[in-house]
C-alpha cells in the first residue's frame, strides 16, 4: 500500500483508521475525526504517530497541531476501523467516532467502499472514496 497522499493539521487528537473530516482554519486545512454520517475527507493512517515502545506509544495518529497525511479518493487502498458488520462490496460512512459502517439509505455520506468483509472493531482494506448520495 502506497503512502497516503493529503495531508493537513489535526485539529484534535485523532485515532488511526478513522475517517475524518476536513475544515479550514486561517487558510489552512484541519482535519478532526468524523462524527456520524459527516461528509467525510479522508482516512487517517492505520499506524500510530509513536513506536510501540513502553510508556512511548500513545495510540493516535497525530495529536492536535501535527501535521498527519490521510489517504483519500486517488488512494487505491487504506485500513478502516470498523464500528458494525459489514461485507466486501458494501459502501461505509462514519459513525459517531470516526469508524465505519454500511450505509444503508439515501440520505448516506459515503466514504470508502469495504474490500473485505469484517466485524466490529476490525481494521480492514478499503477504497477511499467521497460521494454524497443526498445531493
Amino acid at each position: 500500500m502506497d503512502g497516503a497522499s493529503y495531508s493537513a493539521v489535526a485539529g484534535g487528537n485523532i485515532a488511526p483508521a478513522v475517517f475524518v473530516t476536513m475544515s479550514e482554519s486561517s487558510g489552512e486545512p484541519v482535519v478532526t475525526v468524523a462524527g456520524s454520517n459527516a461528509l467525510v475527507w479522508g482516512i487517517s493512517p492505520k499506524s500510530t504517530r509513536r513506536m510501540a515502545l513502553s510508556g512511548w506509544d500513545d495510540g493516535y495518529a497525530a495529536i492536535s497541531g501535527e501535521n498527519i497525511a490521510c489517504f483519500g479518493p486517488g488512494d487505491d487502498e487504506a485500513y478502516l476501523t470498523l464500528g458494525g458488520t459489514v461485507t466486501s462490496g458494501q459502501p461505509l460512512k462514519s459513525d459517531g467516532s470516526g469508524f465505519g459502517v454500511t450505509a444503508l439509505t439515501d440520505k448516506d455520506r459515503v466514504g470508502a467502499i469495504a474490500l473485505e468483509a469484517g466485524s466490529s472493531g476490525d481494521f480492514i482494506k478499503v477504497k477511499p472514496v467521497r460521494y454524497d448520495v443526498s445531493i
